[in-house]
């Protein structure tokens, strides 16, 4: 069953539910899903919050953490400075720009703030 029944992708003349997720009712319990005008690009957000999951017993012993601080977010914003912004906001199509700006965001994010592996017993 398709799970968002309100448009999601809104432009000049048109407005479409695109890009939706399916849900199984009958595995997931109660569902409640709203629209998040994130002002990105032309695709608003879904939030899903699922009621009455079923959780394994399983524990897990390790986390992913990543080290975020003041040092590290000014790190951050000095390797942004270095990026050639002019080339993605160039281009005329915003998908391609959305994309190309979040590619080289990531790209410096994943690389500043590494992910880290921490046990419940060891202190990072």
């Amino acid at each position: 069953m398709d799970t968002a029944d309100f448009p999601t992708r809104i432009q000049k003349t048109t407005i479409s539910a695109t890009d939706n997720s399916f849900t199984d009712f009958s595995r997931q319990g109660n569902i409640v899903i709203f629209p998040i005008c994130n002002g990105l690009s032309d695709h608003d957000t879904q939030l899903i919050t699922i009621y009455d999951v079923g959780l394994y017993d399983q524990i897990y012993n390790t986390i992913n953490i990543r080290r975020i601080n003041e040092n590290s977010l000014n790190e951050f914003k000095y390797i942004l400075n270095f990026e050639l912004w002019e080339d993605i906001f160039a281009e005329k199509e915003v998908n391609i720009t959305f994309n190309s700006f979040l590619n080289t965001f990531l790209r410096n994010f994943h690389s500043n703030f590494p992910s880290m592996k921490k046990t419940k017993n060891n202190k990072i």
